[in-house]
């Protein structure tokens, strides 16, 4: 099954289907292809992060977020996200330059959902591919890895540190890639492979409040992740110090040298 649903309390919430580039769309460089869904009944609001802009949606009832460039009519078309709305074709695209390149050993940030599973009337199919989230009123990062990349050979490298620690601000340039870590004692990680893909997924406590008091809007709140070099986000952070204070390594140095499989020696 290419469509995971997630559960909260036996309530299906949310649905993300992943998979390759339609070949019917002439794709090229580039090759995943999500699309996240609400029930019926529900909508997806949110925003959208544009390099140091952002877009603001609502009523949303699926995205399809398409990692792959198109040739078409002689021409290259750029990855897109398109929003889809109740009616038929109704929706909003955005194009971007972000693909999940093969020879990239990283997890790729691709959106977070917050979910309020009380408030929420699920899918009715019951006989499918469930994730049962641990949170009633939670937040889940989801990230991808290129194609045949395991979670156990990720988290062998040195760039999946962040992955594990860092807050979704480390990919968001309108702050200056701030780096906050989460909570990680309460912070549950959960991974599905798909057709030989594998997408992590965060599970975090959240509330309905966000830092400045106000009530987030009842439904699916989404955050849909800057796509535009998120791996370049984190490798230009530099040399990272030992408890020391001493440079420990380069991370863009460390990185190349694990991606092409070179011995890595320290300073």
């Amino acid at each position: 099954m290419k469509k995971i649903f997630f559960s909260i309390s036996g309530n299906l919430v949310f649905s993300i289907k992943v998979q390759d580039a339609p070949k019917r769309q002439n794709p090229f460089h580039g090759d995943v292809d999500i699309i996240f869904d609400a029930p019926k009944f529900e909508n997806i609001n949110g925003i959208f992060i544009n390099k140091l802009s952002h877009e603001i949606f609502s009523n949303v009832k699926s995205i399809s977020w398409h990692g792959f460039y198109v040739f078409k009519n002689n021409k290259i078309i750029n990855p897109s996200i398109n929003l889809h709305y109740e009616k038929p074709h109704e929706r909003t695209t955005y194009r971007h330059d972000g693909i999940v390149n093969k020879s990239d050993k990283f997890a790729f940030p691709i959106a977070s959902f917050t979910f309020n599973g009380d408030e929420i009337k699920g899918f009715k199919k019951q006989n499918c591919r469930k994730l049962e989230l641990k949170y009633k009123v939670c937040t889940v990062d989801i990230f991808i890895l290129p194609k045949h990349l395991s979670l156990k050979e990720f988290s062998e490298k040195a760039i999946s540190l962040f992955f594990f620690v860092a807050g979704m601000g480390i990919y968001d340039r309108r702050i200056g890639c701030a780096f906050e870590p989460i909570d990680m004692k309460t912070t549950k990680y959960h991974h599905e492979v798909v057709d030989g893909r594998t997408i992590l997924f965060r599970e975090r406590k959240a509330s309905m409040r966000n830092n400045m008091g106000l009530v987030m809007p009842k439904g699916i709140f989404s955050i849909l992740h800057d796509p535009d070099s998120p791996l370049e986000a984190i490798l230009e952070r530099g040399d990272i110090y030992d408890e020391n204070g001493q440079v420990a390594y380069n991370l863009r140095e460390r990185y190349n040298q694990e991606k092409f499989d070179v011995k890595y020696r320290p300073i």
